[in-house]
């Protein structure tokens, strides 16, 4: 009986061993997968970013462009009617209103402009905050614990102590009968 009982402390020793090695290669295989993922997810968020990014700088080129253009346009029409006016000897007050109606028209649109990119720059900001309020409600921040050989060593201890006083005592599988 005494053999039985070595052999099954020896064999509990080497199963406990087993699960141990095979929950650290398990420990080790989740946590190289949540670094993964949670690499995933933030080169996903830098791709958002970038684009927006360039969305943004390609608004402030457009807006650059347009507000030219109306600038452009403001002095062209500005010309035209000094012009014009000069051409048919206008001049006094209905010349003056012409020519604030024409700046005054310009002011709106370059207004306009300017809380147009506002609004749309606002916009960006919002999505670039979206994207790495996002990013961090995906990483996978939970903790993968490792494996202790103790614990499992303990486990094994306390199941062969088990069975020796079990033995001894009669109350075990490999008690004796008298």
């Amino acid at each position: 009986m005494w053999a039985n009982w070595q052999t099954q402390g020896a064999l509990s020793v080497v199963k406990t061993v087993g699960s141990y090695i095979a929950a650290s290669r398990q420990a080790s295989s989740d946590r190289a997968w949540q670094k993964y993922n949670n690499q995933m997810t933030r080169l996903q968020n830098a791709n958002n970013q970038n684009n927006l990014t360039e969305n943004e700088n390609m608004l402030i080129e457009r807006t650059s462009r347009e507000a030219y253009n109306i600038r452009v346009s403001e002095y062209k029409t500005e010309a035209s009617a000094d012009v014009a006016s000069g051409a048919i000897g206008a001049e006094g007050n209905s010349v003056n209103l012409v020519m604030k109606d024409i700046q005054r028209n310009a002011a709106k649109a370059h207004s306009a402009l300017t809380t147009d990119f506002n609004y749309s720059v606002e916009s960006i900001r919002n999505q670039q905050e979206q994207s790495a309020f996002q990013t961090e409600l995906q990483l996978d921040k939970k903790s993968i614990p490792s494996p202790s050989i103790a614990t499992s060593l303990l486990g094994s201890v306390a199941d062969v102590t088990s069975e020796y006083l079990g033995s001894k005592f009669g109350t075990g599988k490999y008690a004796t009968r008298s």
